[in-house]
């Protein structure tokens, strides 16, 4: 089965006021992966996201400047989500779908249909199927069956922690790395 493994890392936490700064997406099919990557840069930021001491530019260390510099403008990061999904799935085709997954990723999920939506593209659904695989929802399995100990924080960098899995949080393709390793963990835990 196909599957869209993606990150972002945005000014703030409202898909309708806040900008994505950092796209990152994993497909696999079987053993083949191919990974996406960019940074965006606006000529305007939301208020918030200009102080330097903001939740969102703390956590993920992008300041306009960084993105001023290695970034692209959002209609070009658009042009390239949807060039990588062109060479991944026919459009056409309504089987040939991939799940979207990640961790908590109905988030990822809202900020990517506003994005596709504020670039003039109405055929996300297109390429992702209804169905997600939010690996927060394997782990509540996990829990619900004695397999995983109720932990003290679900944050993604306290998950991994549990795991023994070391990365750099907030980072967009370290934290998708770091989330299938999860799964593939949970999914380990879960067979048995």
């Amino acid at each position: 089965m196909k599957e869209l493994w993606l990150d972002l890392e945005t000014t703030g936490l409202e898909h309708e006021s806040h900008k994505i700064v950092e796209i990152a997406m994993v497909y696999q099919n079987g053993e083949e992966l191919k990974k996406f990557h960019t940074y965006i840069k606006y000529s305007t930021y939301p208020p918030e996201y200009m102080d330097e001491n903001s939740r969102a530019r703390v956590l993920t260390g992008l300041s306009p400047e960084f993105l001023e510099e290695h970034g692209v403008l959002e209609n070009h990061a658009f042009q390239g989500v949807q060039w990588f999904f062109n060479n991944l799935v026919d459009s056409y085709t309504p089987t040939d779908k991939m799940i979207l997954c990640g961790y908590n990723v109905d988030f990822d999920d809202n900020f990517m249909r506003q994005f596709f939506t504020k670039n003039g593209g109405r055929y996300y659904g297109s390429y992702i199927t209804s169905c997600r695989l939010n690996v927060m929802n394997t782990l509540s399995l996990a829990t619900k069956k004695g397999k995983v100990p109720i932990l003290r924080s679900y944050k993604l960098q306290d998950v991994a922690k549990y795991f023994n899995i070391e990365f750099d949080a907030h980072k967009a393709l370290d934290d998708i790395e770091t989330t299938m390793k999860i799964q593939n963990h949970l999914e380990g835990l879960l067979a048995y």
